[in-house]
């Protein structure tokens, strides 16, 4: 089975796809949609980002603050498309 990127305070972490609920699953596309509309400039202030405070999925706290999201796009270390490119 796959796995999935959880945008957690260190980075992506890639968490087994088969530990998580089709909820978790869907909130991940909410929350990668969120943290892209953030840091496109669509959601500057990070309403949409920040309303996940405290959410955990498959036993990663969701990264909200914003500092740390850009800090972490900037090191290249929250890049959901390079999880998915193949090596």
């Amino acid at each position: 089975m796959p796995n999935v990127p959880v945008p957690g305070w260190d980075g992506i972490v890639s968490v087994p796809e088969e530990g998580l609920t089709k909820q978790e699953l869907s909130l991940l596309g909410t929350i990668h949609n969120h943290i892209g509309a953030f840091l496109s400039g669509a959601d500057r202030e990070g309403k949409a980002i920040r309303g996940h405070e405290g959410t955990v999925v498959g036993g990663i706290a969701i990264v909200t603050d914003l500092d740390r999201i850009e800090d972490l796009d900037a090191e290249d270390r929250l890049s959901f498309e390079a999880f998915y490119d193949p090596p």
